[in-house]
C-alpha cells in the first residue's frame, strides 16, 4: 500500500467513527431527578403549577403546556432530546396495555374449558344437543293425535 492508498482508508475510517458516534449520541437523553420529583407530586414541568387529579397530564405537562412544548419542538425551537435533558417534558412511556399471558394460549385454553363443560352438560341431559334441530312439539289436544275434529 500507498501514502496515498492509506490516505483515503483513514477518510473512510473516519467517517465510519464519526457515524457510529452520531448513532451512540441519539440514545435518550437522561431525565433530571428534580423533574422526576415533580411528576411524582403532579407538577406541571413547565409552568410549575400543580394539575389537578380531573385534568389531563400529558408527559408531566398541563394540556395546555404540553401544546405549547410541541409547538417549539415542530418548530424546530427546540428537541424533544433537548427537552428531555432539561425536565421540560417527560420521556416517552409505552402505549397501551401490556400483555398478562400469551393470548393464544389463553384462548385455547379457554376453548378446551368450555367445550368439555359442554360435553359434560350434554352427557347428564342438560343444555342443547347439538345437530337435533327444533324439539318436538307437544300435540295441540288432548288425545295426541293433533287433529282438531277429536274434540
Amino acid at each position: 500500500m500507498n501514502r496515498q492508498e492509506l490516505l483515503e482508508r483513514l477518510v473512510v475510517i473516519e467517517k465510519q467513527v464519526a457515524a457510529i458516534r452520531e448513532l451512540l449520541q441519539r440514545d435518550e437523553p437522561v431525565f433530571p431527578e428534580e423533574a422526576t420529583k415533580k411528576l411524582a407530586a403532579r407538577v406541571c414541568l413547565d409552568c410549575g403549577r400543580k394539575i389537578s387529579e380531573d385534568k389531563r397530564n400529558i408527559r408531566g405537562l398541563h394540556d395546555y403546556c404540553y401544546k405549547r412544548v410541541t409547538r417549539l419542538i415542530e418548530s424546530d425551537e427546540l428537541s424533544e432530546a433537548t427537552a428531555i435533558a432539561s425536565g421540560l417534558l417527560a420521556p416517552r412511556q409505552p402505549g397501551g396495555r401490556p400483555p398478562s399471558v400469551n393470548s393464544a394460549a389463553l384462548k385455547k385454553v379457554t376453548a378446551d374449558k368450555f367445550a368439555a363443560e359442554i360435553e359434560a352438560m350434554e352427557a347428564q341431559g342438560l343444555g342443547p344437543k347439538r345437530g337435533r334441530g327444533k324439539p318436538p312439539q307437544p300435540p295441540k289436544n288432548g288425545d295426541g293425535s293433533g287433529s282438531k275434529k277429536a274434540r
